[in-house]
Order: C-alpha cells, then structure tokens, then sequence
C-alpha cells in the first residue's frame, strides 16, 4: 500500500525573507514533516515596488565640504608648470577627497558618460568622481595617464569639474574650454566632454 500525503498534512517552516528590498524576488520555505509526496522546498513570489533610480555607474560622492575648502583656499593667476604635460597626477585631488577611491586608479571603473547625461537626463550628482577612460582603463589614450576631477555641474556644451594638475593649485574648469580661457596649469588634457566617465569602484 503506497500513501500519498497531499500539502495540506506536510508541515512546513516559515517563510524565509524575500531575496530582494526591492523590486521582484521570491521567498523560501522548506518541508520539515510529513513530506513524502511533495516538494522539498516552497517558493513564493514578493514585490517590494520598484527600484530606486541609480544611475548605472557611480553611487560615490566626493566630499563638499573638502572641495569648497579646497577651491576657496587658494586663489592664483600664475600658471602651474607641469613637468611633463601629459603626467598630470590629477588622480591626487580625487583621492584627497572622495573617501573610499581605491588608491591604485588601475582600480578605477568607467562607469557612464558625463556628456550622454548631460545632454539627457542631467542626473549626475554634484561632486561624483570622473575621469577620461581609454577601452575601459582610467587613460587619456593609448600612451597617456588619465585625466580626472570632481563632477561640479552641466553647461550648455559640457560640464565644469573642479580639479588639481601637476602639484598646483585646485581649480575649476570648464570642459570644453574656450579658447583664450586661463587655465592654472599647462597639463594636457581632453577638452572633449565625450572623453568624460564617472569613476566607480
């Protein structure tokens, strides 16, 4: 004689958490008595609502107060010399002020473009981290280290980021630059806003 145990005799835990704090996910529970004839383990479906818009990239800020400090410390007309214009160590402003930016820029991650969002959605926050990627590695191109600065804003053609070149002083620029701008440094970089990424880690 063979016994079949339908689901209402087998026992069963309580529902485990749902796998998600938002959106779709499922919950779990497994059989603990009388479970011959049904399935080991229960699964349910669970909805939190939506997800938070995050823009796909970098949830990192960098911090204000550091960088209104920073700007407001100094104020110069003379020009930084850089010894070699394409090593412009702009990284050092990133990493003395976005808490937690791994120190190795190898580390660094393209996340999206400055330009396509500021020509959309214009939802990069205020002082997240960019920089110029080349084929996903923090570069200015293919022989030349990268170029980096605190997000500040989108304009009509670009953006303006705050940054700090070849030991000088901090600064805010405008990318593109116009012509005839005065820059503090001599350093070379990527007047494109297409060249721009937001730095993830």
């Amino acid at each position: 004689m063979q016994y079949h145990f339908d689901c209402f005799d087998a026992v069963w835990s309580e529902w485990g958490d749902c796998s998600v704090t938002c959106g779709s996910g499922h919950m779990r529970r497994h059989c603990v008595s009388n479970c011959q004839g049904v399935h080991a383990n229960g699964v349910l479906a669970c909805n939190y609502g939506p997800c938070p818009s995050v823009i796909q990239g970098s949830a990192h800020v960098c911090d204000k107060m550091a960088i209104l400090h920073s700007l407001a410390e100094i104020n110069t007309t003379s020009v930084t010399h850089c010894p070699d214009s394409w090593a412009s160590k702009t990284e050092h402003f990133l990493l003395a002020n976005c808490p937690g930016i791994p120190t190795d820029p190898s580390l660094w991650h393209k996340g999206i473009s400055v330009a396509m969002e500021c020509n959309t959605t214009r939802q990069i926050p205020p002082y997240t981290p960019v920089g110029t990627f080349w084929n996903d590695t923090y570069q200015q191109d293919r022989l030349h280290e990268g170029y980096s600065g605190v997000f500040i804003a989108c304009t009509q053609h670009g953006f303006k980021m705050a940054t700090l070149a070849c030991s000088g002083v901090p600064t805010v620029i405008d990318i593109p630059y116009i012509t005839g701008t005065h820059l503090t440094d001599d350093s070379k970089h990527p007047n494109l806003p297409s060249r721009y990424f937001t730095v993830r880690w």
